[in-house]
């Protein structure tokens, strides 16, 4: 049987380690109006990963825009 703790705390839900690029990203999309766009270099699904965890109020919409870069939409 395993030892019961009580009133431990879970870990923060966070996406990887912090970096430059994820957090101008975020500042970006903070200040996002809806119909601005921005193109950052991310793969697709990575970026669909990151705008479902990240925790940005409001609707964001994002295409593959060249090889390396993706364009986000804020649509509301």
């Amino acid at each position: 049987m395993f030892v019961i703790e009580k009133d431990i705390p879970p870990p923060k839900r966070h996406m990887g380690r912090r970096s430059k690029k994820r957090e101008a990203t975020l500042e970006t999309m903070r200040s996002m109006s809806a119909g601005d766009s921005f193109r950052v270099e991310y793969k697709l699904a990575s970026m669909r990963n990151f705008l479902r965890i990240c925790g940005v109020e409001g609707s964001f919409r994002v295409a593959q825009d060249t090889d390396v870069h993706v364009r986000v939409w804020r649509v509301a």
